[in-house]
């Protein structure tokens, strides 16, 4: 749940240039698409501590829901300082589990699903799982998460163009967040 600089891809076929110096190119290896389906079993928000970052936007989308008064008061309730100074969302050590939890994660509304208390506003960074730049990179690295992520390669097929997409979308957000937090982009960080 950290945020690790991605690394770029252009299109729907990754460009071999930038590695070979040749302007080689290689089908992605997901091109038919990939198959996930959500489990509810809560891995993708818990486990080691991280970061669940989030935009201004975001954040007014998530006091609102929670009926908070205002965004200080989300930040009271919800919300840590991380070491750069940024928001995030705040965890909670779950001894049975041995695992930090994201503060959003219900685990006793629907015995036997964890759920997120937000899923309608959740940050990008939740909505784009698993199609993070990082879990793309390769065939291992997708298949990899099914240690954790129960979902992975099961139910429908998403399709090629709606996975770049998601994948894209948390690239951008990733880059706007360290912007942010940097001082480089606007608003300033927070």
């Amino acid at each position: 749940r950290s945020l690790p600089q991605p690394r770029r891809r252009s299109g729907p076929r990754r460009l071999l240039a930038a590695e070979s110096g040749g302007a080689e190119e290689e089908p992605a290896w997901f091109s038919g698409g990939l198959r996930f389906s959500c489990s509810t079993c809560g891995n993708c928000c818990s486990g080691g501590s991280g970061t669940i970052a989030f935009s201004a936007q975001e954040e007014s989308a998530m006091a609102a829901a929670k009926g908070c008064a205002d965004v200080d008061e989300f930040r009271r309730v919800f919300c840590r300082t991380e070491d750069d100074g940024s928001w995030g969302l705040k965890e909670l050590w779950n001894p049975k589990l041995e695992s930090h939890d994201c503060i959003m994660l219900d685990r006793t509304s629907a015995p036997g699903k964890a759920i997120c208390s937000l899923y309608t506003v959740r940050p990008i960074q939740c909505r784009t799982w698993p199609f993070w730049p990082e879990n793309l990179e390769n065939r291992e690295a997708w298949d990899g998460l099914k240690e954790e992520c129960p979902g992975i390669d099961k139910g429908p097929l998403t399709p090629f163009d709606e996975v770049i997409s998601q994948r894209d979308l948390d690239a951008r957000q990733t880059r706007l967040l360290a912007a942010e937090r940097t001082g480089a982009g606007s608003p300033p960080p927070r």
